[in-house]
């Protein structure tokens, strides 16, 4: 019988896109292996195009949907290793009475059986799907070298992008706008962006895409609302599309200004260049005095820039969350000297 893997990647849209690496390092190292990856139903779009699983379950967070889950898994078992990455109770729940040898866990979750193995996460030494991917080698042997991100394209989703963007001309740089984040404390303030969009206008032309969710009307509406009349008809917001389509959006823009979220490493996924903000009041100081949170951004190059801006924010983790207070530190003027660097280095000329 094929060894079978079972992996949890149910959780929000980032922290699932960031198993890529290690779904990927887990076929290369188990060629003939069955690889099952179970997603959250509102995210399973991202695993559809993935070329390295062999089935891929969703499920809601209800009783039926669960128990549907775990019927479908206990037909499957044994597993020779079940892996959670950042899940869920929930995803612990669907596991209850199926057969495995091993199972490993990037946290402890409440719940988890004793024999399961916690790897050790490491800050200030790796990001997310770095330890992801040396979680999966921890169990299956092998020395991880290949961390990016990986979400395949359809056909039908990479028209459609080119279908969309037709209808602007040949108009270039093409600058993306991320507005929302999982919470405000997270967010750029969106007066900030429109600022950064006349500067980028004036300077460098082009057109500026915003992308901001139902969710996110709020501050699309402040966005226009600071944004001069003159600039309007040169921004444009990015339409509702599923994952795969949304991802091909993105793969058409020459960069993108994101806050830290979900959609700023679907760009990354399509080697689209980033100017990353970091919440300073996520940021912790290490023992020289440097700030550090290197958790989620990408790693610095001229094409993948993140910013900090350390912070003195004294406001309690609930009040900090709901409002821009962090984020504010963070100047029009720091982000246009990063945005300008990078769009330099890719030969877009300044008209002034």
């Amino acid at each position: 019988m094929k060894e079978r893997y079972l992996l949890f990647c149910s959780t929000g849209l980032g922290d699932s896109i960031f198993c890529t690496p290690a779904i990927r390092f887990l076929r290369g190292q188990k060629p003939d292996a069955e690889i099952i990856i179970v997603a959250k139903y509102k995210i399973r779009d991202l695993f559809k195009t993935n070329l390295h699983l062999t089935t891929l379950l969703d499920y809601q967070n209800n009783f039926f949907s669960k128990a549907l889950l775990r019927r479908k898994l206990k037909a499957m078992q044994p597993f020779k290793s079940i892996f959670f990455f950042h899940v869920g109770r929930e995803a612990v729940e669907c596991t209850r009475g199926l057969e495995f040898e091993s199972m490993h866990c990037i946290q402890s979750l409440s719940g988890l059986p004793q024999c399961a193995r916690i790897f050790p996460i490491d800050v200030l030494g790796r990001r997310q799907w770095e330890d992801f991917t040396e979680m999966v080698a921890s169990g299956c042997g092998g020395t991880p070298a290949d961390y990016e991100f990986e979400l395949p394209l359809t056909e039908s989703s990479a028209r459609r992008a080119t279908e969309y963007y037709a209808r602007f001309g040949e108009s270039t740089p093409k600058t993306g706008f991320q507005l929302g984040a999982s919470h405000l404390g997270k967010c750029w303030p969106p007066e900030n962006f429109a600022k950064l969009a006349a500067e980028i206008l004036d300077q460098f032309g082009g057109l500026i895409f915003v992308n901001a969710g139902p969710s996110e009307e709020p501050l699309y509406r402040k966005f226009i609302a600071s944004l001069h009349e003159r600039y309007h008809s040169l921004c444009h917001r990015l339409p509702p599309a599923p994952i795969n389509e949304f991802a091909a959006m993105l793969a058409k823009l020459d960069l993108l200004v994101s806050n830290d979220t979900g959609p700023l490493h679907v760009a990354l996924s399509q080697n689209v260049p980033v100017v990353a903000l970091k919440s300073p009041g996520e940021i912790g100081i290490a023992d020289n005095g440097e700030p550090f949170f290197q958790y989620t951004t990408p790693r610095e190059t001229p094409l993948r820039r993140c910013i900090y801006i350390p912070a003195d924010v004294t406001a309690s983790k609930e009040e900090y969350r709901q409002s821009h207070g962090a984020m504010e530190v963070i100047g029009v003027d720091i982000v246009f000297a990063e945005v300008s660097g990078v769009l330099e280095r890719l030969s877009f000329q300044r008209k002034i």
